[in-house]
């Protein structure tokens, strides 16, 4: 078989063609100035990933309340008794449920569950 190839290197549509035609047939390639085809770059190994934090302990991740449930406590008890959970929170060391340490969590949702 015998291909004959009409290449132009000063056209941008022939540049363009043959940089298509290139990597369909021998993968990423680059077209520079002086119509030299030369490899791509070689891409840079991905870093590795960060080990996974390690795991609590069954009962400690087990008696640990999620944010999204003290939220949702706060909020269907805002109305009622926002001063009270205010107070409860500066007590825990915080001024707000964000600045609430995790380790404090418990403690605040024992508290939010005890309000009727």
């Amino acid at each position: 078989m015998k291909i004959t190839i009409d290449f132009d290197p000063s056209s941008p549509s022939d540049r363009e063609a043959f940089s298509e035609f290139a990597t369909a047939l021998i993968g990423s390639y680059t077209i520079t100035e002086e119509a030299e085809l030369k490899p791509a770059p070689k891409a840079k190994p991905a870093p590795k990933a960060k080990p996974a934090p390690k795991a609590k302990p069954a009962t400690e991740a087990a008696d640990m309340p999620s944010a999204t449930e003290i939220r949702t406590l706060i909020q269907k008890h805002a109305a009622a008794h926002r001063s009270t959970i205010k107070a409860k929170m500066e007590q825990l060391g915080a001024d707000s449920f964000s600045a609430l340490p995790e380790s404090e969590y418990p403690e605040f949702f024992k508290f939010l569950k005890e309000l009727k």
